[in-house]
């Protein structure tokens, strides 16, 4: 199973597309930019700088209006499927380098120009933002309230290009509330049927958690929650008033509120998970190393200074996280770790385990291969994915390391 030439990322670009229809349509406005860009200019005064704001953000709603006509066509001829692409979503994503949130965005954008008449016009003309055709776009996504939108789009259009984005979310916002007010549900149904929890990564390596609960179980975790924040300041306090007795301040706890709020957040993840048994003992957190970069942390546990050379650098979670090499090398040594051993290309060489997909031996082929499915433009996680057989196992593939990859259930199944 191969994924083809013509999921390759490059191949998004107009660079790669030669002397394409596409690149021929385009060539006049690469032009201009490039002129532009080139002579450069710097406002002066204050009328300058507010005209050339205003002409530039006119030429960035056409651009953008010309992208989503773009992308409409696409979706209509479903040419996102001749490359894999589940959804023109996820090869607007791939084609940009954009996260999902951002071509949802795109998205949209493209919804609102099909669903409310004089939407598109008015965005190609430069007389409305962007931002307020994405709010429109999501309004749109309401079944309950489509039949109204052709009515009011008048009223929209003019709104969308009269108030400050913020009037104009709030407007919108209540008019959806007034014409959905009965709902197909109670409130309270409707609430907690879009729960939803989502974990990101920062540019840091950090996590960042976001999570939407219904009214009653938003309460509970609530007030869980207050709970442990507030032993957690107890215990901050407890530490002040052992350094410094009665002299004691807030200004001499240890941890800010946020970071007590935090640390009280993953003691109930964390505790919740060992009491119901979702981390049975035994559970290993798979930690993925470069040897160079553990051999560097154990030198400079020692007290020895190294270097480690930024390409063979890795410490990460099997789905391709980083993970602060310190904290990770500390865990390594108070818990125990798998053996993997690498050749000098990478090529996993020994993982425990001969025979399946299973076990060590599927980690570490989620471990080496991105932290993604391998099908270009999927960013669905290793860690979700089913680890398969790049050459057929049926057509004697043998089941090792060189010859598996994750796919996603889509991709997996997906015939070109």
């Amino acid at each position: 199973m191969t994924s083809g030439g013509s999921g390759d990322a490059d191949e998004c670009s107009v660079e790669g597309a030669g002397e394409s229809a596409a690149l021929a349509w385009l060539a006049p406005l690469d032009a201009a930019m490039s002129q532009v860009a080139g002579e450069g200019w710097t406002p002066t005064t204050v009328d300058d700088a507010s005209a050339v704001l205003a002409h530039l953000e006119r030429l960035h709603r056409q651009l953008r209006a010309l992208h989503v006509d773009v992308v409409a066509s696409i979706d209509d001829a479903g040419l996102h499927r001749d490359d894999g692409h589940p959804t023109a979503k996820t090869m607007v994503r791939h084609c940009g380098r954009l996260s999902s949130r951002e071509a949802g965005r795109r998205i949209d954008a493209v919804r609102a120009v099909r669903t409310i008449p004089g939407v598109g016009a008015a965005l190609a003309a430069g007389e409305i933002g962007v931002e307020q055709v994405e709010l429109l776009g999501r309004v749109a996504a309401n079944p309950r309230v489509t039949d109204e939108l052709e009515e009011w789009a008048g009223a929209f259009v003019a709104d969308a290009g009269g108030l400050s984005f913020r009037q104009f979310s709030q407007q919108i916002r209540m008019w959806e509330r007034v014409i959905d007010a009965d709902g197909p549900e109670p409130m309270a149904d409707h609430c907690h049927r879009r729960r939803s929890g989502r974990m990101t990564e920062d540019h840091h390596g950090g996590l960042e958690v976001n999570a939407r609960f219904g009214s009653t179980q938003g309460l509970a975790v609530r007030e869980a929650w207050d709970r442990a924040i507030e032993e957690e300041w107890q215990a901050d306090w407890a530490a002040a008033r052992a350094e410094h007795g009665d002299a004691a301040t807030a200004a001499h706890l240890p941890r800010t509120d946020q970071q007590r709020r935090a640390e009280a957040l993953a003691r109930l993840i964390t505790t919740g998970a060992a009491a119901t048994g979702v981390t049975p003992a035994g559970w290993c957190h798979l930690i993925v190393w470069s040897a160079e970069t553990y051999e560097a942390m154990l030198a400079q546990l020692a007290g020895a200074e190294t270097t480690l050379d930024p390409a063979l650098a890795r410490c990460t979670s099997i789905d391709g996280h980083p993970v602060d090499p310190v904290e990770a090398m500390a865990n390594s040594l108070i818990f125990g770790f798998r053996r993997v051993i690498a050749d000098s290309a990478g090529v996993v060489i020994d993982a425990g385990q001969k025979r399946n997909f299973t076990g060590v031996l599927r980690d570490v082929i989620r471990a080496t291969t991105g932290g993604v499915c391998v099908w270009p433009g999927c960013e669905v996680p290793a860690s979700q994915c089913e680890t398969d057989h790049l050459h057929d196992h049926a057509r004697d593939g043998p089941t090792a390391a060189h010859n598996g990859a994750p796919l996603c259930g889509f991709h997996r199944l997906w015939n070109p």
